[in-house]
């Protein structure tokens, strides 16, 4: 069987494209390496997806998942090991040896949040530990909170948070900001906010089950410092996983596939939503967008090519 339209990736984005596609008459296959819902399986709860008061991150991305589903999506749980995305009809190579073969296919694969390489990290998600500061910051409104990290998107977190948090620290390793100047601009007028340079995270504090309080190392003081927080931020950076098609798509100096409000790659026929694509804001709304614009234009595609 050749589909109308494989799907590489099951987050928000994916599944979206599976639905628009799916009620547009196509024949659709998703894959996915592991469960629906890509970042939305972090996030504890959501209260800024419209419609929804709030939900578990997972509880969404059942809902998604069943729609497909119910719309007539094929579903298969696996790991790809190869993609060739040039020719007309394109192929996937999965791990189990089997070849599916579509007419256009949507690469979601979206991006992982670098860890902050702490033990046991993970444990912490739904405790305080949160790596989206646009997501989460709404429950930690005049509560102390900590954001690790000296680029552009640790300041844009602390300039987020600041309107909503009691007080911010902000753990960075190194000795200054990597921050662009019209940031640190803006660092300089904010009171409630304590920096801490040259340090790293070595400890997380529970009590009833939530974050109240971490260690910090000083490596240039080499002395130890407990900080109360409520929440912890970590905003060191994301990494596309473009590892698939690195070598066909074009991609910006970052490593997410350069395409724009067309969700149109380099290749004909292949697309890109969600947070592997190039964009401002990466959150589950926009990835919704980008999978119902990306079958706008696969439908035009389709018509003229096949």
């Amino acid at each position: 069987m050749i589909y109308d339209v494989a799907i590489i990736g099951g987050g928000p984005g994916g599944l979206t494209s599976a639905i628009y596609a799916l009620r547009s008459g196509f024949s659709v296959l998703l894959i996915e390496k592991m469960a629906p819902g890509g970042q939305m399986l972090l996030t504890s709860k959501i209260e800024n997806y419209p419609g929804i008061k709030e939900i578990e991150g997972y509880e969404l991305s059942l809902k998604m998942e069943e729609q497909a589903r119910n719309l007539g999506c094929n579903f298969v749980y696996e790991n790809i090991n190869k993609l060739e995305l040039k020719d007309k009809i394109k192929k996937i190579y999965t791990s189990s040896n089997i070849v599916f073969e579509a007419k256009t296919v949507i690469l979601a694969t979206g991006a992982s949040e670098r860890k902050l390489g702490i033990k046991n990290e993970e444990f912490y998600l739904g405790k305080g530990l949160s790596y989206c500061a646009t997501c989460d910051g709404n429950f930690y409104k005049d509560k102390i909170v900590t954001i690790v990290g000296g680029g552009n998107s640790a300041i844009a977190d602390l300039l987020i948070l600041i309107n909503l948090a009691k007080h911010v620290n902000v753990v960075y390793r190194g000795d200054k900001f990597k921050a662009s100047k019209i940031y640190m601009d803006k660092i300089k007028k904010l009171n409630n906010v304590s920096l801490f340079y040259n340090s790293e995270v070595k400890d997380i504090k529970l009590n009833d089950d939530k974050i109240t309080e971490i260690t910090i190392f000083n490596k240039l003081d080499n002395i130890f410092l407990d900080i109360k927080t409520n929440g912890l931020f970590i905003a060191i950076g994301r990494d596309p996983n473009n590892e698939l098609f690195m070598d066909q798509i074009t991609l910006t100096k970052e490593g997410y596939i350069d395409a724009d409000e067309t969700t149109k790659t380099n290749i004909d026929g292949v697309y890109a939503v969600g947070d592997i694509r190039s964009k401002p804001l990466r959150q589950i709304i926009t990835a919704c967008s980008d999978g119902a614009v990306a079958v706008k234009f696969i439908e035009d595609y389709l018509s003229i090519n096949f």
